[in-house]
């Protein structure tokens, strides 16, 4: 009578099961002296197990002698090694530990950018306004404390000194026209969820200056948490700064227009004075960077940084 496929796999099943535990009680009764020349076949040489060390990962492991391609080493040696790693990571947790107090709570977050080499960095006002606390969270995810050395409500600017050395500065376009051209904004907007890295967006200049000069109109998909970045033009030279866009359901719901993707940016005017009031020794150039639109992701990571506020 054939069986169906059912009873073949019990069957296949019990017979491997059988097999495997013959197979385990036949090595869990195997006297020592048994084991030891089975090993002494397949290991000719009598190799045991030895601390094996791997300079490349800087681990130490236990292998069969002839089965370690680094350097055999020691008990005590092997445990020095251990030891050390375990003190660097130690080390390491600590330094990556948040510089400010464990109470702290995140109350928001914008972007900023250096502007010296000695970690001067610029942002918006109201992004460091009433914080208990500022940090700067780098590209590299490393975040340092940061304090405000300068701040102009009016102009919604503030200069800040991150403590540590800026790990790459802007230039700024020494003049500007604010013609339409296009622009690339770069900061750390929140999509749902908070960028780790910068984010590029496109856009272009909508027109003259605005404020008697001090702020400008442009179209850009910008959002919360891009307050503070900077406004590229096509060679990579900074223009402005951002500071707001416009409240599209307010504007639609005063004057039934719907108007949308338009921001505002803080002009070189106010940045220069700002700059001239604190000693600031910014890089201000009209030639080219050569850094392309789409390039400039790339070139401005460095000199970009998360602003967080805590309370």
């Amino acid at each position: 009578m054939c069986r169906s496929g059912s009873e073949v796999v019990a069957g296949m099943r019990r017979s491997v099961l059988t097999f495997v535990s013959v197979f385990s009680l036949a090595a869990y009764f195997l006297p020592t002296g048994a084991w030891a020349e089975e090993a002494a076949k397949e290991f000719p040489d009598g190799s045991p197990l030895v601390n094996c060390y791997s300079a490349r990962t800087d681990t130490v492991e236990p292998l069969f002698r002839n089965q370690c391609q680094g350097q055999v080493v020691s008990d005590d040696e092997a445990k020095v090694i251990r030891q050390k790693r375990i003190d660097r990571t130690r080390r390491a947790l600590q330094a990556a530990a948040s510089p400010v107090p464990a109470d702290f709570k995140r109350k928001s977050a914008g972007t900023g950018f250096f502007v010296t080499e000695t970690g001067l960095m610029l942002t918006n006002n109201h992004v460091i306004a009433e914080c208990r606390a500022l940090t700067a969270e780098l590209s590299t995810g490393q975040e340092l404390p940061a304090h405000v050395l300068a701040a102009v409500p009016a102009d919604d600017l503030a200069l800040l000194q991150v403590e540590g050395t800026a790990p790459a500065i802007v230039t700024f376009r020494e003049h500007v026209a604010y013609d339409n051209q296009p622009i690339t904004i770069i900061g750390y907007p929140n999509q749902g969820l908070q960028r780790i890295v910068p984010y590029l967006v496109n856009g272009s200049l909508s027109g003259p200056e605005i404020e008697a000069g001090r702020k400008f109109r442009f179209q850009a998909d910008i959002r919360p948490g891009n307050s503070g970045s900077p406004v590229l033009d096509p060679q990579g030279l900074v223009v402005g700064v951002v500071f707001a866009k416009i409240d599209t359901a307010t504007v639609y719901q005063k004057t039934g227009e719907h108007v949308a993707l338009v921001g505002f940016g803080i002009s070189m005017d106010a940045v220069r004075d700002l700059f001239a009031r604190n000693g600031v020794a910014a890089h201000f150039a009209d030639s080219s960077q050569n850094l392309a639109v789409g390039g400039v992701n790339g070139e401005a990571g460095p000199f970009m940084a998360r602003v967080v506020c805590w309370m």
